[in-house]
């Protein structure tokens, strides 16, 4: 199949290595942005000023790192490292079957190695071909059910058993006090890594998108409470990893594959999906039974959905007509729009002209507070700004950066509008804009051009994202 069949399966191991990085994200009221630094978060003004690390809080993950921001402005919400250590901890995350599971498969591990153990715990039948973390969790199980004959069996090996831990994600509310940020209560704890994050316009609940701790390939949809009074709830088994609220906060909207799980180099049949969860008020329903369907379309793992204020819904895919030959399979996505209230009728966003001059796969898009416009980013850091109304195009960041690049992807931070005028974005090194040898985070408006804020930032938020 040609290249578009290739970046399909890429997708999903994007999503998987941690999603794009949103590590500059502007408030609603554009007054102060949280930024992910080497060491902690961060309050940053305007003019670059930055105040924290925020104190006291769990790690920061290094590959997936996504900060929300409520309706507000004072408060956000952040993804964090977890460990979990015990078996009182973990079987908290697991659900009733998985704990049965895990609990048969930790007996069935022990009297493996009664039986067979001759050094290489590897070589035992019930863990051949078993995904390290499942494993761990075994590892946990014994170790805390402890066995004279199992310690006697594996001497030394048995200090495995005793370090044994797992890591996970959790959802950490973080709150704006004396000019920088504060950590608050954690409300979701998780096995699954946590890769994207939207709260709702009402505030009340967060949507989430996680990669499921028994597999790899599956991304589940969740929402939880934002006040901590309730756990998470899942919304969908499998959905792409950039959900969005309707703008009355009532309902998610998500991109979702047929198919029981993400397939590389496979092209998947699904559809845009609009899911009520909320009432009126934004309080959780007691059940999320009312699905629309909105259009069919070719998903992919980090295929993106978002809501503008006049109702229609801007998604990307690809453009697909069949029946096909391999020579006429798309070798790009783009965006797309549909209007529920309207007609249901897909339009192209992006007019073909357009098209021509930006990035080949458009899954990398953010839209403006006015819904006007769609900052884009290509998979080599350029960003260009598509004003929907007209199909004007402006490259405001034209150059692309050094390798290496990572799964051919190379994003710093998402594109982040601080307002409707204003697009905050990373500069790779040697532009114009930003410096020689370093990367920089820039503010772009068509006013008034290109204004760098971080050139004064320590070495120590700079670690991993602007080097």
């Amino acid at each position: 199949m040609k290249r578009f069949l290739i970046a399909i399966g890429l997708t999903g191991v994007v999503l998987i290595a941690g999603c794009f990085p949103e590590r500059v994200v502007w408030a609603p009221n554009g007054e102060y942005a949280a930024v992910v630094g080497g060491d902690g978060l961060y309050l940053c003004d305007g003019e670059g000023n930055l105040a924290g690390p925020a104190e006291p809080a769990r790690n920061l993950p290094d590959e997936m790192v996504v900060v929300a921001w409520f309706p507000d402005s004072q408060r956000c919400l952040a993804i964090v490292e977890t460990e979990v250590r015990t078996w009182a901890e973990l079987e908290q995350s697991l659900s009733e079957e998985q704990k049965n599971e895990l609990v048969s498969l930790a007996n069935a591990f022990r009297e493996d190695i009664l039986a067979s153990y001759q050094g290489d715990l590897g070589r035992m039948k019930t863990v051949r071909g078993m995904e390290n973390d499942k494993i761990l969790s075994l590892k946990i199980y014994l170790r805390d059910h402890p066995d004279e004959k199992l310690v006697e069996k594996l001497g030394d090996r048995w200090k495995e058993f005793e370090d044994a831990s797992r890591s996970g994600s959790a959802i950490q509310v973080f709150r704006v006090e004396n000019g920088r940020l504060k950590a608050g209560p954690v409300i979701v704890e998780s096995l699954g890594t946590i890769v994207t994050l939207r709260i709702s316009p009402i505030g009340k609940s967060a949507a989430y998108v996680q990669i499921s701790p028994a597999s790899k390939e599956v991304t589940s949809l969740y929402v939880v409470p934002t006040d901590g009074s309730a756990g998470a709830r899942m919304v969908a088994r499998m959905a792409s990893g950039y959900p969005d609220w309707t703008r009355d906060g009532q309902a998610l909207v998500y991109l979702a594959p047929l198919a029981a799980h993400w397939e590389d180099n496979w092209a998947m049949i699904g559809s845009l999906v609009r899911r009520r969860v909320c009432d009126r008020d934004g309080a959780l329903l007691p059940d999320f039974s009312g699905e629309q369907e909105l259009a069919g379309l070719i998903p992919c793992a980090y295929s993106k959905v978002r809501c503008l204020e006049d109702g229609r819904i801007l998604f990307s895919s690809a453009e697909f007509h069949l029946p096909a030959t391999s020579q006429d399979m798309p070798e790009q996505t783009t965006i797309f729009s549909v209007d529920p209230a309207r007609r249901a009728t897909v339009a192209r966003a992006v007019p073909s002209e357009a098209a021509a001059s930006l990035p080949s796969i458009a899954d990398i898009f953010e839209v403006s507070p006015d819904g006007t416009r769609v900052a884009i980013a290509s998979e080599r850091g350029e960003v260009s700004v598509l004003t929907l109304a007209t199909g004007h195009v402006v490259h405001v960041q034209p150059d692309q950066e050094p390798g290496p690049h990572d799964y051919g992807l190379y994003i710093r931070t998402m594109p982040n509008w601080r307002s409707k005028d204003e697009l905050c974005f990373a500069a790779p090194p040697h532009t114009s804009h930003g410096s020689p040898d370093s990367a920089e985070i820039v503010l772009w408006s068509e006013k008034d051009g290109y204004r760098c804020i971080s050139k004064n930032w320590p070495e120590s938020v700079r670690k991993g994202f602007l080097e």
